[in-house]
């Protein structure tokens, strides 16, 4: 009787520990990779853009991101082309995300502006995700980029309509060969200058049309030139901010 009874009892044990979920690797319990890295030249700096990982390496979701490691790999006339060598690469900032002040956002990307090096260089960009934990992310890498000397700003005009502001840009002489359009900055009195363009694609043709807006505001504006050079997109540094106010005009 006795022999029957451990055995019930064995076995109800047995059940009551339920199925057990497959052993994750500890490879998969690290950030996943960041997303949409981009590098463009604007004026006489790289700006680097990226997006944070939502998840693990293994598709969980990813809930202790501590922050990244953006590294710079410099290519000279005298050497410097060993992506796989560790000492190529240098650490050029840490971003902790509990510190607001180490980093620049605009809506979900993270922003980041280099001056990269003379012209002669090439550069490399490279992230790195950083869990709390300790873990670290595969690395992602940006294209090489060359550093170009970009022509000068464009020249603009700010114009109150009934509804919208016209904005007139005009590419520089040097530019109009190369000119693809025109970025626009915009900001409000009293905030920071714009690291992103307002417009989502270069605007193409020289003017461009601002609807959203609300009355009795001041709007600045800026423009830059977007130009390809050697199959490049780049972009010119930033023409002079104008300040414009957005009222409702006089009927006559």
């Amino acid at each position: 009787m006795k022999s029957i009874v451990f055995v019930f009892l064995t076995l109800l044990l047995l059940s009551a520990c339920g199925k057990k979920g497959a052993l994750l690797p500890p490879e998969a319990l690290v950030p996943a990779s960041v997303g949409n890295l981009n590098v463009m030249q604007s004026g006489q700096e790289f700006r680097i853009t990226w997006s944070a990982p939502s998840k693990e390496q293994g598709g969980r979701p990813l809930k202790d991101l501590a922050g990244f490691q953006l590294l710079r790999r410099a290519v000279t006339p005298e050497g410097g082309e060993c992506p796989s060598c560790p000492g190529s690469w240098r650490l050029l900032t840490g971003i902790d995300l509990d510190r607001p002040t180490s980093f620049s956002k605009s809506g979900e990307l993270f922003i980041y502006l280099d001056k990269g090096g003379n012209e002669i260089d090439q550069v490399q960009y490279r992230i790195t995700a950083l869990s709390k934990s300790g873990g670290t992310s595969r690395p992602a890498d940006a294209p090489l980029k060359k550093l170009f000397r970009t022509p000068p700003p464009p020249t603009i005009k700010a114009t109150l309509q009934q509804s919208s502001i016209r904005i007139d840009c005009t590419p520089a002489p040097a530019a109009r060969l190369l000119a693809i359009g025109c970025n626009i900055y915009r900001r409000t009195t009293g905030s920071a200058p714009p690291l992103l363009p307002f417009n989502q694609e270069p605007v193409t043709g020289t003017v461009w049309e601002d609807q959203s807006l609300e009355y009795g505001r001041n709007y600045h504006y800026s423009a830059a030139s977007v130009v390809k050079i050697e199959g490049e997109i780049v972009e010119s540094s930033r023409s002079e901010e104008i300040e414009i106010v957005f009222r409702q005009q006089e009927l006559r």
